[in-house]
């Protein structure tokens, strides 16, 4: 559900990258997932195997910006509609900025905009990314802010503890007799 999306964000690294720009994308998937991306042949779109889970955690928090793309077809975009997947809050807490490219009505859009965790692009297309990509690139206080509010949002709304007690308080008063 990311594969077009993907591409469009790998051409848009490979063309900064083309331009001048000090930039690299770094693809950690599963070599049959990420193959059809080695046609870019750039060395800015560098893509590796599945990280060690060990070193997840450092990986996340120790790069400048983190993806979550979305496919814009009607298929993809109602598969995903209203859902999150399970790598967004592990972003979200490493505090490193996020950018979401997905259509807007899509749940982890609507959810990184309104909550400000995430850099949202809506707009299809190759140009859209880089100007986001960018922006990113040029405003090191908008990356910064975007990072420590979506600490604060993980830490807030995705705590196992915390999670784990709602949901348990959420079944006990649907099971209590009315």
């Amino acid at each position: 559900m990311s594969r077009e999306s993907l591409w469009e964000i790998a051409r848009a690294v490979a063309r900064l990258s083309a331009d001048g720009m000090d930039v690299q994308l770094w693809i950690h998937s599963p070599a049959h997932e990420s193959a059809y991306l080695r046609d870019l042949s750039s060395p800015a779109v560098r893509i590796e195997g599945p990280p060690d889970p060990k070193s997840i955690a450092r990986l996340l928090a120790g790069t400048a910006l983190l993806v979550l793309p979305y496919n814009f077809d009607a298929r993809s975009a109602r598969y995903i509609r209203l859902s999150l997947p399970t790598k967004a809050p592990a972003y979200m807490i490493s505090a490193t900025p996020v950018l979401v490219y997905a259509p807007a009505d899509v749940a982890t859009a609507r959810y990184a905009a309104r909550e400000r965790w995430g850099y949202v692009v809506s707009s299809r297309g190759e140009q859209a990314v880089t100007l986001a990509l960018t922006r990113l690139m040029d405003d090191p206080d908008l990356r910064e802010r975007l990072g420590r509010q979506a600490q604060a949002v993980a830490l807030a709304r995705h705590d196992a503890g915390k999670v784990r007690s709602e949901f348990w308080d959420v079944l006990a008063a649907a099971s209590s007799p009315i």
